[in-house]
């Protein structure tokens, strides 16, 4: 039967080791035709009558539950990406400060270290900047 060949396709798997799944909707509409169409052959035999939307709405609600999950997971999966995103440029800042540090003590006798420590400190400030835009 086409619902025990439902497979789950991946998306990725985020930083974290977690896979992001999905179920294609076109195998899953034709699985619940399949069923339907078992259900009515079944039913027409048998002398007590299965409600056929009960069963249409139990795999509707399974494969509901199944989106809400992957979606739970892909927003998991992108607040930890904006967290190391905002990670990686605190992280240049930092070097950008220790450059500055480097060049102040030559800031005062060296025209090439006045504007070494400018650039740096406008790098510095872009970065924490930019890590600003990830918060």
């Amino acid at each position: 039967m086409k619902c025990d060949k439902l497979e789950a396709r991946t998306i990725y798997v985020d930083c974290l080791g977690r896979t992001i799944v999905y179920f294609d909707p076109y195998e899953v509409n034709d699985a619940i035709k399949e069923l339907k169409q078992k259900l009515q052959d079944q039913c027409i035999s048998c002398p007590v009558k299965m409600q056929e939307d009960d069963v249409v709405a139990e795999l509707k609600q399974k494969l509901e539950d199944a989106k809400a999950s992957a979606y739970a997971e892909s927003v998991d999966a992108g607040m930890e990406n904006r967290r190391l995103k905002r990670a990686l440029w605190l992280a240049r800042a930092e070097i950008a400060h220790k450059k500055i540090d480097e060049y102040w003590p030559d800031y005062c006798h060296n025209a090439h270290s006045r504007i070494a420590l400018l650039k740096w400190e406008e790098v510095e400030r872009k970065c924490r900047a930019k890590a600003e835009e990830y918060k």
